[in-house]
């Protein structure tokens, strides 16, 4: 899934945002650092590639030739997540109820 990283609006095109396009919900631009797969707060100027050069602003839309869209995974399903209260039961168990039922040693 690719967001837009200030309002997490969904990009559904099948091609990658224009140098400008701006997002249809909060009317930040979509071509940015901060939308990037190769944006990485950590890293030097905040890239992993080392051919970029430096970019100010991380939200503002840039002209960088290596911009690819970040994908980020779908939130996970109200169906196939745990519930809050079957990981409850597990976490109730010290150590040695847990070793037990690992190795079932009675």
């Amino acid at each position: 899934m690719r967001q837009c990283y200030n309002c997490e609006w969904e990009w559904r095109k099948p091609y990658e945002p224009a140098f400008r396009e701006m997002c249809p919900r909060c009317d930040a631009f979509l071509h940015t650092c901060k939308n990037c797969r190769l944006y990485e707060p950590a890293a030097h100027q905040q890239c992993k590639s080392p051919t970029v050069e430096a970019v100010g602003d991380k939200e503002r839309g840039n002209f960088c030739g290596e911009f690819r869209f970040m994908k980020t995974e779908p939130p996970p399903s109200s169906k196939n997540s745990e519930t809050p209260d079957s990981k409850k039961e597990d976490d109730g168990l010290n150590a040695r109820e847990k070793w037990r039922r690992l190795f079932k040693d009675d």
